[in-house]
């Protein structure tokens, strides 16, 4: 499902399957849009345990951010 991942602790470096690569650390705020077929990869890339919070998103809910803004 449609969903925003918020990472609250840990690094993650996050691949997804259109091999597009980043790095998720606290703050960041990933819209997870890709929702049909093989998904993703990850991996820790510190010490911390990856912390997040996940916000399920309606059908057509409108997601007011925009990519690298802070």
């Amino acid at each position: 499902m449609r969903q925003l991942v918020i990472t609250l602790g840990g690094t993650l470096d996050f691949q997804t399957r259109a091999k597009q690569h980043f790095i998720l650390k606290p703050g960041v705020v990933l819209l997870a849009e890709d929702t049909v077929g093989g998904g993703h990869s990850w991996r820790l890339i510190d010490a911390e345990p990856w912390r997040r919070i996940y916000v399920v998103l309606a059908p057509g809910a409108d997601v007011p951010f925009k990519a690298g803004a802070s």
